[in-house]
C-alpha cells in the first residue's frame, strides 16, 4: 500500500482512538465520584433504603393475613377491664354534644392514669397518622363543636380533630375475606416518628395514654389524669362496607360479649 494510503487510515482512526481514551478516563474519574458509601454503590452492593429503616421493612402486603387472638391495645392491662366498662363507653353509645345522631365509635378504655404504653393490638403498616393535637384551646375546641350541635351529627373535619394524637392501622384479611384496621386515638404523644407507611409489630409500642382531642387536653396534668383513656376501633371491611365491631348490636350484653372475644386469650 502507498505511503499516502498508510497516512489516509491513520489520520481517519485518529479521533476514534483519542474518543475511546477520553472515555477510558471518564469512568475512571466516574468511580471516584460515586465513592463506596453513595447511594448508587449502595445498590450495586444490594442493599437499600428499606433496610435502613426500623419500620419500613416491609412494603404494605394487600393479602396480608390477619393473626388471632389480638393483643390488649394497653400494656399491662387485662382485657377483663372491658366487663368494668359502662355502657356509655361502648361503641353505639350517643354522643349528645355532638349531634343528636351522632355515636360513640369504639371503646373508652380509661386508665385512671396518663402515659401508660399504648402497644400495636396486630401486626400491620400505619394507613394514617395525627402526630400533635390540632385544637388550640378549650374554648376554640367548644366552639367548633358547636357546628355539630347544629348539624345534628359530627362532621368528619371535627370528628377527626377529636381523636386528639392518633395512628390507623391495616391489619390484612381473614380466610373469609373480611378486611380489619384499628384507630387508636388521644395518645399523650407517640413513641417514636411514625410516618405513614410504617409496618409494625404485634405489641410493639405505638405511644402512651393520654388525653389529647378531649376538653382534658388543656386541664392540668394532675387534673386531667383521671380522664386519660384509650379510645380503641375495631373495623370490619366487608361486602364493600366499613363497619365498627359491634355497632349494630342492639343488645349491649352482647356487643361487650364481642370485645371480650376479640381480645380472650390475649393476656
Amino acid at each position: 500500500m502507498p505511503r499516502l494510503n498508510y497516512l489516509k487510515v491513520l489520520l481517519t482512526l485518529l479521533p476514534l482512538i483519542f474518543c475511546l481514551l477520553w472515555l477510558g478516563n471518564r469512568t475512571d474519574s466516574d468511580k471516584k465520584i460515586i465513592g463506596e458509601g453513595s447511594p448508587a454503590s449502595r445498590l450495586e452492593q444490594g442493599s437499600s433504603d428499606a433496610q435502613d429503616s426500623s419500620h419500613n421493612e416491609l412494603l404494605l402486603d394487600p393479602n396480608h393475613q390477619i393473626v388471632f387472638p389480638l393483643a390488649f391495645p394497653i400494656k399491662g392491662i387485662s382485657h377483663e377491664i372491658i366487663k368494668e366498662i359502662p355502657d356509655s363507653r361502648l361503641p353505639g353509645a350517643k354522643r349528645l354534644y355532638r349531634g343528636a345522631n351522632s355515636e360513640h365509635l369504639g371503646l373508652d378504655l380509661y386508665t385512671g392514669k396518663c402515659g401508660l404504653d399504648v402497644i400495636s393490638p396486630a401486626s400491620g403498616w400505619i394507613i394514617a397518622i395525627r402526630s400533635a393535637e390540632e385544637f388550640p384551646d378549650n374554648q376554640t375546641r367548644d366552639a367548633i363543636l358547636t357546628i355539630t350541635e347544629r348539624a345534628g351529627f359530627t362532621i368528619e373535619p371535627v370528628l377527626s380533630n377529636l381523636h386528639g394524637i392518633s395512628l390507623v392501622i391495616f391489619h390484612g384479611w381473614d380466610e373469609n375475606g373480611r378486611g380489619y384496621y384499628s384507630r387508636l386515638s388521644h395518645l399523650e404523644r407517640l413513641a417514636t416518628s411514625f410516618k405513614v407507611g410504617d409496618f409494625v409489630n404485634k405489641g410493639e409500642k405505638l405511644g402512651y395514654v393520654g388525653a389529647t382531642g378531649t376538653s382534658a387536653q388543656f386541664k392540668s396534668i394532675d387534673a386531667r389524669q383521671s380522664e386519660c383513656h384509650l379510645h380503641f376501633e375495631w373495623h370490619i371491611i366487608q361486602n364493600r362496607k366499613d363497619t365498627v365491631l359491634g355497632i349494630n348490636e342492639p343488645d349491649v350484653k352482647k356487643r361487650r360479649g364481642l370485645y371480650l372475644q376479640l381480645f380472650s386469650n390475649s393476656d
